[in-house]
């Protein structure tokens, strides 16, 4: 077998390895953001469950406000959407 071109080689590993980072990069900020509505959607629902009124419920907002953000139907679905894509 003949030997390969060592230049050749590592020029692959960087390719491939920046590529690899490139995409571990925009896999966790798809999730990151995916994980936030998903909370914030789960926290709205909260709303619906019988004993929990609104002070209950604002108690929990004012907790989790860091984490909670507030999106449209349409851009859930698009971050999703790129999530099964990628």
């Amino acid at each position: 077998m003949k030997k390969r071109n060592p230049a050749i080689v590592k020029a692959e590993k960087e390719f491939y390895n920046k590529g690899f980072e490139n995409g571990f990069e925009q896999g966790v900020e798809v999730s990151r953001v995916a994980a936030e509505i998903i909370f914030s959607k789960k926290i709205n629902e909260l709303k619906n469950i019988k004993g929990i009124g609104p002070k209950t419920f604002e108690l929990f907002a004012i907790h989790f406000s860091d984490y909670l953000k507030e999106v449209s139907d349409d851009e859930y679905s698009q971050i999703v959407r790129n999530a099964e894509g990628a």
